[in-house]
């Protein structure tokens, strides 16, 4: 199944309703979610953040935090944050490249 934005211009409480009949819907295919509402992918299993037209980050929402802090995907969800009001508090642990690019990888 693929959906591309498929709660973008929707309230909160709306995209609760709607995100859970999507997960029921989608139970046991596979799935390809186009989101830049990062609440949309969250629970994922495989998280893939492209740039420039390259996978640059793969993973978990929490590997991806982890791995990459100063990455895209934490960029990203630090501005989401910070857009909505919230305090931004990440978890800094192992470091990335100096650019926050990991170039190179395949999603599998």
């Amino acid at each position: 199944m693929l959906l591309d934005e498929a709660t973008s211009a929707l309230d909160a409480e709306s995209e609760r309703c709607i995100q859970e009949a999507l997960d029921r819907a989608c139970a046991g295919k596979t799935t390809i979610l186009v989101a830049h509402r990062l609440s949309t992918i969250r629970n994922a299993h495989v998280i893939a953040v492209l740039d420039d037209g390259k996978v640059a980050e793969q993973g978990s929402h929490s590997h991806l935090l982890k791995s990459y802090p100063d990455g895209i995907y934490a960029r990203m969800i630090q501005l989401q944050r910070f857009s909505h009001g919230q305090a931004v508090s990440m978890v800094a642990s192992a470091g990335s490249s100096s650019s926050g690019r990991h170039q190179d990888r395949e999603v599998q």
